[in-house]
Parts: structure tokens; sequence; C-alpha cells
């Protein structure tokens, strides 16, 4: 007998035991959460004769999708900008400060006298957009899209430490959900 684990991205969970199940494999799930990519994961625990353990690797890499992702460094906010890291450089830096200025520019007779917030507004966020984002007023404009469960819903843990360092920076994000 093998043990087979398999840590998987919650998104291809359903189509992998339903895959796992549909040929007889025995299957146990675990819901996880990995600390690197801060996304929720799924380990998957099959006890098998060595003769099954190439046919389950062999569809679960047929079923279980890889996915490129930018991973946001915690050094990549200050309280003025965002750079977006991809594990060797910046691939894209947000100046706060600036995604301010082109809110003020587009609706500055409408905030002149509003709240001090407004004046710190650098994007607006939908959590019950399909998917959720978050999106600067950069020139043209940043969005960040994420995974989600339900409608108003995600698990996305990067669309929360975003929102989180942002308005830890001091700026705001208009909610649009």
């Amino acid at each position: 007998m093998k043990l087979v684990v398999a840590i998987i991205q919650d998104r291809d969970t359903e189509t992998a035991i339903e895959a796992l199940t549909k040929r007889k494999f025995p299957v146990t799930r675990i819901a996880t959460s990995g600390g690197f990519v801060r996304q929720g994961n799924t380990t998957l625990l099959l006890g098998v004769d060595e003769a099954q353990v190439k046919p389950i690797a062999d569809l679960l890499r047929e079923v279980c999708h890889r996915r490129r992702m930018f991973m946001p460094m915690a050094s990549g906010i200050t309280d003025t900008a965002y750079g977006l890291h991809n594990g060797e450089r910046v691939v894209q830096y947000i100046d706060f400060a600036v995604c301010a200025r082109n809110w003020l520019a587009l609706n500055g007779e409408e905030v002149s006298d509003s709240a001090d917030s407004w004046q710190r507004c650098v994007g607006e966020h939908n959590l019950c957009a399909i998917p959720p984002y978050i999106e600067f007023f950069t020139q043209p404009r940043t969005r960040f899209e994420f995974s989600f469960m339900t409608p108003c819903e995600t698990r996305d843990e990067l669309y929360y430490w975003l929102a989180e360092w942002v308005q830890r920076a001091g700026w705001v994000t208009l909610d649009r959900s």
C-alpha cells in the first residue's frame, strides 16, 4: 500500500474528486491553506496499491491546472506606492498619489467639500462582481481580479491582503459592491 498526498488548488478540488471517484479511487479531502501563495488549497489523501500511483498522478495532472500568478510581496507596498513583483523584479508599479490625483481630476467638483477620505481615494473594489476585483485609478486603470466561491464571497486571501495593505497605508478604495 502507498499513501498518495496531493495538494491542489481549491478551484480544482471538485473536478479532481469527481474524476478520482468515477475511477473508483478512494479519496479523503482535507481543507488546507498555503502561506506562500496565500490561497486556499485542498489536500487529497489516497491509500492505494503501488500500481495505482502513476494512474492517479496522471489523472491529477490532467484535471488540475497550473496557473501563473503574480505574487505581491509585503515589501511591495509603502505609504505612497505598490510594487507588484513576479519573484524576480517589479512588473507593475502603482503610485497611490497619482491614483488619487486621477480620481480628483475626474470627480473634483463632487468631492472638493467631501470628507478627507475621498481626497485619498485611489481605486475601487467590488466583492460581489464576478470575479471580485480591486481596481486602481492608474492610466490606464489597473485591475486585479480574484477567485470566488459564490457572489459576494471570496476565499482568495490575496483580495483581503491587498485591501488591508491599501487601508493600512492610509488610502481608500470605493466600495462598488
